[in-house]
């Protein structure tokens, strides 16, 4: 069974400036993957379910309006998870509804995860 994630990238020059910074306070992560915005964490789907899901996932795409993010501040989701993320502050709103649609699609539907970038 695959395993996928759909996530947002952060842009350069953000993306290595938080890289960057997360390797200098040591998190060893941080290089391993890249800076992101999730909007589905890491979930299997069937083999058989990986065609209608990329389909779903253009078609999600190429529907949405592109929108300003601004990222500042932190949060965790300790003590669940070691999770440290940057706290989205403008966008939230376009993140989640961008998230919400690519939920609506063929076995994705079930996923239980904020939107958060890391």
């Amino acid at each position: 069974m695959p395993t996928i994630g759909v996530a947002l990238a952060i842009p350069e020059p953000w993306a290595t400036e938080l890289q960057d910074y997360r390797t200098s306070v040591g998190d060893f992560t941080a290089t391993q993957i890249p800076t992101h915005i999730t909007l589905i964490p890491p979930v299997e789907i069937g083999d058989d379910d990986l065609a209608a899901v990329e389909e779903h996932l253009c078609g999600v795409a190429a529907g949405v309006d592109a929108f300003r993010v601004h990222l500042r501040g932190t949060g965790t989701f300790r003590p669940v998870s070691p999770v440290v993320f940057v706290t989205v502050v403008e966008g939230i709103s376009g993140c989640e509804q961008l998230a919400k649609a690519v939920r609506r699609g063929p076995s994705t539907s079930s996923c239980p995860s904020p939107t958060t970038p890391t």
